[in-house]
């Protein structure tokens, strides 16, 4: 074997064996090398250990309670409209 197919097939063992120096951003997902400090997707700083990812269940809440702000404040004119008229 060649010093290229000798390479290959280490790497390839060391993928498949878990010795890959990889991790997964928890905000985007995306695989990157283990010595990154920064996401290059989103920019999740790996540094910060006690930084967590936000949570989609907070921006889903968020957006809830503006959403029903809005038809609350949406009701309200139109009754006063009516009310008025």
């Amino acid at each position: 074997m060649n010093n290229y197919e000798d390479s290959h097939r280490k790497a390839s063992d060391d993928y498949n064996n878990g010795t890959i120096d990889e991790k997964m951003c928890p905000v985007c997902g995306t695989i990157l090398s283990g010595k990154v400090k920064f996401c290059t997707e989103c920019g999740f700083n790996f540094s910060e250990k006690s930084k967590k990812a936000p949570s989609r269940s907070a921006g889903v809440a968020i957006a809830v309670a503006v959403i029903a702000a809005l038809l609350t404040s949406l009701c309200c004119v139109f009754f006063f409209v009516k009310r008025h008229a």
